[in-house]
């Protein structure tokens, strides 16, 4: 059974180094993993104390995704208002309406 947690904290510290490293394409080969050494812990009948030590490792990882998902949304978002401004710009008129002002096509120009 020990080597049952072990396995199951180096599977959580190696999620940990992925999210820090922006890895996602590591993450799910350590799903599987991880879904294999808990049905493991499942039939090894863990003390409390390692249950609390593995939530500790759980935890930390939850933070880590949540933070990379809010991040992608984020980024996500930046890229849709930087798409809207050159689509357009959005303006009210006289009459109190919002209207769109096209732009044109940004040119590049060199300057000496």
């Amino acid at each position: 059974m020990p080597d049952v947690i072990e396995n199951l904290r180096t599977v959580f510290a190696d999620e940990r180094a992925a999210l820090r490293d922006a890895r996602f394409e590591a993450l799910p080969s350590l799903e599987a993993a991880k879904l294999d050494l808990i049905s493991q812990l499942a039939e090894a009948k863990p003390t409390k104390a390692m249950l609390a030590s593995l939530k500790t490792d759980l935890m930390e990882n939850q933070t880590l995704i949540s933070s990379a998902i809010a991040g992608v949304a984020a980024a996500r978002a930046r890229l849709d208002a930087l798409q809207a401004v050159r689509q357009g710009l959005s303006v009210y008129d006289q009459f109190g309406s919002l209207a769109n002002v096209r732009t044109r096509n940004p040119e590049i120009e060199k300057k000496a």
